[in-house]
């Protein structure tokens, strides 16, 4: 809900944003406007689930897999005692450090929290609220609350331990590694590694070795809630079909059979009211199956359901015995102990890594670019048809979206590796796959594409080696910048010439008129085609980011240029030519790496992100004016204006914005 106009607070205020030698730009400051999550495009990677003693659960959620190639983006989400959907936690830091988080076992709705420098928070209100309570020395790895006071294991914590809700704490040096509380007697605990088991029954004070072996530990461990004697560890190997038990706390081990060899075991969990009913997945990463025993692992039944998890959690519901599945891809439940599994991580999104483009009919088409799914909203992004996926390399990913402009079922996307691309002819539902232009030495990598908007199937990509033109969708190239001074770089050995391309602009208004970004920094034009190009006079030093060139798409020969750093935008009404006029030059650091930072209204009318940690958008109204948007999201790291702006329903025009970890939001805003 948007308020009217009316309604808007409007300040005038200077400003630091420079039009030019001596003057100042007005700006009129409204107030914020909400922002709507629009949806969610892919599975989160659900790798944590903690519960409450009310039922309550928290649950931590990711944009991917934890392979190495990029760090996710983690933010924690609480669903209440019987609930469906999922909510996010307020307050919470940066997604790339995202906090250790324990429920309270006693209290319900008491939750606390550590960052990454120490600081502990506590709420009283499931995560609606926080108080800071104290610090830790270091970096903590684990948090735990037991019904006797908090435990943080940490660089510098062996453990340290509160018995006053965080606000003090006493550092100990028992030298443990990942601990493990006994549910059902604060007293005990466990800890673990692959070489070694150890037990402690003075609430973490002191531990004894209670290995079953020498130098032999476990990849998991489980200690039944209703017997702290009893625990269940995994060989270090998750390969090995064997299974550890003892009923006396460790003094000794029963080497069990686990039901199936080639399979890859882990997720020990236990019945809370069972100590012999305990429950293992085991099968292929992402095709498991849960194996169940009643006697404490001396025989198995396996059910029939294939889930995609790493770890259970098992609870005992008004409906009888739940089991969640958990660590990959989405969160699951089963009712009837893994013959069937539901998805049950409604509300989570976090989507990352999003390519948006429109169509001149209005539609909007979406693709994610890890796993290539593609989506069409008709009505300005209210609701989304899934239409298909693309068929290429999930680890790749993918780069760019564009639609034709002479047919809005007709997409481009190129791959991740910058070799080639995927062309649909219908809209996204099939998707077939050309090569890119191959120069002399090979196939150049891709850095960027864009359609003609005056000639049909006709489509640049500019790559490492010149920029190419294809005539007719990709099946054939030639060399666009053939006649475009080269580039010089530099390294220990000497200099040599330099082909890139970064980015090709058409004009508008003249189909002969081309804007090009090459050499990284430089800026280049021509008027007649590519025949012949010439190095534009730029009007700042673009020396880290590679600048960014937009016509005016309502006045013809009006060329914007602007710079993420420091948020620099100039204009020329001379296709590029001098002078150059300055319109914004704020000293924030823009949202780097995201192109669409510059862009225009539905009216045409030019649209700045000014900074990248925050949710405010510049509109220029008038030669001299702009306003200053905010928009209220919940969390405000790394955010992203996507391109195309669009109507809005009612009038006004809505923007896209993509929080990264946290997904696609919407926001409408009113004419000025």
């Amino acid at each position: 809900m948007f308020r009217k106009r009316s309604t808007f607070l409007v300040l005038m205020a200077f400003a630091a944003l420079s039009a030019g030698p001596g003057a100042r730009a007005a700006t009129v400051d409204r107030e914020p406007v909400a922002a709507a999550r629009v949806r969610r495009f892919s599975v989160p990677v659900v790798s944590g689930l903690a519960g409450g003693p009310d039922g309550r659960l928290y649950a931590l959620a990711s944009d991917h897999l934890t392979d190495g190639s990029r760090m996710p983006r983690s933010f924690w989400w609480t669903r209440s005692p019987g609930g469906r959907r999922w909510t996010l936690i307020a307050g919470q830091p940066s997604a790339y450090d995202p906090w250790l988080l324990a429920p309270d076992p006693v209290h319900p709705g008491v939750v606390y929290a550590a960052d990454d420098v120490g600081t502990v928070l506590r709420s009283e209100d499931a995560g609606g609220h926080w108080e800071t309570r104290g610090s830790v020395p270091g970096t903590p790895l684990q948090l735990l609350a037991t019904a006797t006071g908090l435990l943080i294991v940490g660089e510098s914590c062996a453990p340290c331990r509160s018995s006053d809700g965080g606000r003090t704490w006493v550092q100990e040096t028992s030298g443990v590694g990942r601990l493990v509380p006994a549910p059902g007697d604060s007293r005990v605990f466990y800890s673990f590694w692959p070489t070694g088991i150890l037990r402690s029954t003075d609430g973490a004070r002191s531990f004894q070795d209670v290995s079953p072996g020498v130098l032999e530990g476990a990849s998991a461990l489980a200690v039944a809630p209703s017997d702290a004697d009893v625990v269940y560890a995994l060989p270090p190997a998750p390969a090995t079909p064997l299974l550890n038990r003892t009923t006396d706390g460790g003094a000794s081990w029963t080497r069990l059979r686990l039901p199936a060899p080639e399979r890859i075991w882990s997720g020990l969990a236990v019945d809370p009211a069972s100590a012999p009913h305990l429950f293992v997945l085991g099968g292929p990463p992402a095709s498991r199956r849960l194996f169940e025993s009643f006697d404490g692992g001396g025989s198995w039944t396996a059910h029939a359901g294939r889930v995609d998890a790493t770890e259970l959690r098992v609870a005992n519901v008004a409906g009888g015995l739940e089991v969640e599945a958990f660590g990959r891809r989405g969160l699951f439940a089963s009712d009837d102990r893994g013959e069937h599994w539901a998805s049950a991580d409604s509300g989570i999104t976090a989507d990352a890594e999003l390519l948006l483009a429109g169509a001149r009919n209005g539609d909007l088409y979406l693709v994610v670019e890890e796993g290539g799914g593609a989506w069409r909203s008709r009505d300005t992004g209210r609701t989304w048809e899934y239409r298909g996926s693309l068929p290429g390399s999930r680890q790749s990913g993918y780069a760019s979206l564009d639609v034709d402009p002479f047919d809005a079922a007709k997409l481009l996307v190129f791959d991740g590796y910058g070799y080639g691309f995927w062309w649909s002819d219908d809209a996204g539902r099939n998707w077939s796959f050309r090569k890119g232009p191959r120069s002399r030495t090979g196939s150049s990598f891709i850095d960027s594409v864009v359609f003609d908007p005056h000639r049909r199937n006709t489509v640049y990509a500019s790559t490492t080696e010149d920029a190419w033109r294809s005539s007719d969708r990709g099946f054939t190239w030639s060399r666009f910048t053939a006649s475009m001074p080269p580039g010089t770089d530099c390294n220990h050995s000497g200099c040599f010439d330099v082909r890139d391309v970064e980015e090709i602009v058409p004009d508008p208004f003249d189909p002969e008129r081309f804007y090009a970004v090459a050499h990284t920094y430089g800026s280049f034009r021509t008027t007649d085609g590519g025949a012949t190009w010439k190095a534009l006079t730029a009007p700042a030093l673009a020396a880290i980011e590679s600048p960014r060139m937009r016509p005016d798409p309502l006045v013809g020969g009006r060329l914007y240029w602007g710079l993420d750093i420091e948020t620099q935008v100039y204009q020329s009404d001379r296709a590029g030519q001098p002078p150059w006029r300055t319109l914004l030059r704020t000293g924030l650091i823009g949202p780097i790496g995201n192109d669409d930072w510059l862009t225009f209204d539905p009216r045409g009318r030019l649209v700045v992100q000014p900074e990248i940690h925050t949710a405010r958008i510049l509109r220029r109204l008038g030669e001299d004016t702009w306003e200053r948007i905010p928009v209220a999201l919940e969390h405000q790291e790394d955010v992203r204006l996507l391109d195309p702006l669009v109507p809005a329903p009612g009038g006004g025009a809505r923007m896209f914005l993509l929080v990264p970890g946290l997904g696609l939001f919407r926001a409408d805003l009113p004419e000025p």
